[in-house]
C-alpha cells in the first residue's frame, strides 16, 4: 500500500513539473521612438504690452512614435539664450500634446529673467525634449533660432532715475558715511530694472540702498526688518521705514535688486573660513583687541600673517595678542625684529600705509612690509611683463582698478615682484574667488571693461571680485 501511495505522489510531482515547464509566448517588444522635429509659428517675437495676454508664438513637433498611451507622453519646451547650450533654460511642460503656445506676457517674463534691455531684440534658441512620463527614452529635437524682444512693464518699485545705486550702512566697510566710496560701494546696473553687486557685510548689522550718492532724500528700504529670513531677500520699496537687515554671519554676499518685481535677493558669495588668529590692537583703532585686524596661521604652525591699514596721524604703534583681549599672551617689541611674549615695548610701523605684518610665535620674530598691489597677466594691458597698478581706498580698505581686459588669465602681484603674488586657490576651471599665495592663474573668459576689487582685510580669507561693466 505504501509503494502505491509513493507512486501516485511521484506522478503528481511530474505533472506539476511538466506543467511548469510549458513554453509561453515571447514577451511583446515595442519599437523605439524617434527624434521629434520642432517648428515654430513665427521666426520673431516682438509684442507690445497691450497684447500681453494674446498668443505670441506656438511651437509644434512631430510625433516621436512612442509605444505607449499618448496621454502619458511628456514634452518639455526649453528656451535659452543663443549659444548658452541650454544651461539655464526657461521651460514649459505638457503631456500628450504635440504643440504648446506662449503668450506675450510669458515670453516677456522669460526675457526679463535674463535681464535683457527693453526694446532690444535678443537671439534665443528653442528645443523640445520628449520622453515617457517617467523620463525614460528621452529624445531632443532640433534647435530653432528665434528673435525675441522684451517690452517694458511699469516696475513695482520706482527705478533709480539716476541710473545708479549705492549701498550704505554699518553693515558695510564704509559704515554710514555718505557719500560712499567708489567703486567699492556701488551696484552695477545689469538692466534698467535690475542691479547687482558683491559686498563684504558685517554680520547682524544694517544697510540702505541709495539712488543718489551723498543724498538722504530718497532711499530704498524695507517695511519691517524683523520678518524672519528677510536678511536673505524679500520685498523692498522706496522710502519705507526700516533698514535692510544683514545676515547674522559676516562675509561676502551678492545682492540682487529687482525693481520690476519689487524683490531683492542676497546670496553667499564667499564664506569666511575659521582660521587660528592673532590680533593687532593699536593706536590706529583705539587699542581694542576684540575689534582689531587679525593675523592668521593658515597651516596652524605658529606662523601668522595679515594686512593692517594704518591711517595718517597717531603713533603708528601696536601690539599682537593671542586672543581678542589683554588677558592672554601679548607680544611686544624685544628689539632687532624679535618679539617679547611677556609684553615688551610697542611695535611700530614707519607711517601711514597698508602693511603686511608677519609674526612667528615659535621663533619670536616679526616683520612688516608696506605693500602696493597690481594686476598682471595675458588678460591685462601689460601682459605677463608689466603690472597695472591698483588704487587703495582707505575707507573700504579695498584695492581697485577699472581697465579693459581681453580673454586670458591674470594674477595679483605685490610691488611688481613675483616674490609675493595671489592666484585663485582652486583649479582654474572652477575658480572660487578665494586667493592663495602662488595660487593658480585667474581665468578671464571674455574681453570687456572690468572693475577689479582686491580684499585683503580678513586674514587668511583673501578675496577678489570681477565686475564686468
Amino acid at each position: 500500500m505504501r509503494s502505491i501511495l509513493n507512486y501516485i505522489l511521484l506522478l503528481t510531482g511530474l505533472t506539476v513539473v511538466l506543467a511548469a515547464c510549458e513554453k509561453v509566448d515571447d514577451l511583446p517588444q515595442y519599437a523605439k521612438g524617434e527624434l521629434p522635429v520642432l517648428t515654430s509659428s513665427v521666426n520673431a517675437v516682438a509684442p507690445v504690452p497691450a497684447d500681453s495676454l494674446k498668443t505670441a508664438v506656438t511651437f509644434s513637433w512631430t510625433d516621436p512614435q512612442y509605444a505607449t498611451d499618448k496621454a502619458l507622453q511628456k514634452y518639455i519646451v526649453e528656451i535659452d539664450t543663443a549659444g548658452n547650450g541650454f544651461k539655464t533654460p526657461a521651460t514649459k511642460t505638457v503631456f500628450g500634446e504635440l504643440s504648446v503656445s506662449f503668450t506675450s506676457k510669458e515670453i516677456n517674463q522669460i526675457l526679463q529673467k535674463y535681464r535683457y534691455k527693453f526694446g532690444v531684440a535678443q537671439n534665443m534658441e528653442v528645443r523640445v525634449k520628449s520622453s515617457y512620463a517617467n523620463n525614460n527614452e528621452q529624445y531632443i529635437s532640433n534647435v530653432l533660432a528665434i528673435n525675441m524682444t522684451p517690452y517694458k512693464v511699469p516696475p513695482k518699485v520706482p527705478i533709480p532715475v539716476s541710473g545708479q545705486l549705492f549701498i550704505v550702512g554699518n553693515a558695510t566697510r564704509g559704515a554710514w558715511a555718505n557719500p560712499v566710496t567708489l567703486p567699492s560701494q556701488q551696484l552695477s546696473m545689469i538692466s534698467e530694472t535690475y542691479y547687482e553687486g558683491v559686498f563684504f557685510l558685517n554680520g547682524g548689522l544694517q544697510y540702505l540702498l541709495l539712488p543718489v550718492n551723498g543724498s538722504w532724500d530718497n532711499k530704498y528700504s524695507v517695511a519691517d526688518n524683523t520678518i524672519s529670513g528677510l536678511s536673505g531677500g524679500g520685498s523692498f520699496g522706496l522710502n519705507l521705514k526700516d533698514n535692510f537687515p544683514a545676515p547674522a554671519t559676516s562675509g561676502w554676499y551678492k545682492i540682487g535688486v529687482n525693481f520690476q518685481d519689487g524683490v531683492f535677493t542676497l546670496t553667499p558669495y564667499l564664506a569666511i573660513q575659521d582660521i587660528t588668529s592673532f590680533y593687532v590692537p593699536g593706536d590706529y583703532q583705539g587699542w581694542d583687541p576684540a575689534n582689531a585686524s587679525r593675523l592668521a596661521s593658515k597651516n596652524n604652525d605658529g606662523k601668522y600673517q595679515g594686512y593692517v591699514y594704518f591711517p595718517s596721524g597717531g603713533s603708528y604703534e601696536f601690539k599682537i595678542t593671542s586672543a581678542p583681549d589683554w588677558g592672554h599672551t601679548n607680544y611686544g617689541d624685544d628689539g632687532a625684529g624679535k618679539l617679547n611674549a611677556g609684553g615688551g615695548g610697542n611695535l611700530k610701523v614707519p607711517g601711514e600705509g597698508f602693511y603686511l605684518i608677519s609674526a612667528d610665535a615659535t621663533a619670536l620674530t616679526w616683520s612688516v612690509k608696506k605693500d602696493k598691489w597690481g594686476v598682471i597677466g595675458s588678460a591685462t594691458p601689460g601682459g605677463w611683463d608689466n603690472d597695472t597698478d591698483m588704487i587703495f581706498d582707505p575707507v573700504s580698505r579695498l584695492w581697485s582698478v577699472t581697465l579693459n581686459l581681453v580673454a586670458g588669465e591674470m594674477k595679483f602681484r605685490s610691488d611688481d615682484s613675483w616674490s609675493f603674488n595671489f592666484g585663485d586657490g582652486t583649479d582654474t576651471s572652477d575658480p572660487d574667488k578665494r586667493l592663495d599665495q602662488d595660487g593658480k592663474n585667474i581665468p578671464i573668459p571674455a574681453a570687456g571693461n572690468y572693475t577689479i576689487l582686491l580684499d585683503l582685510n580678513v586674514a587668511g580669507n583673501y578675496a577678489y571680485i570681477l565686475i564686468k561693466n
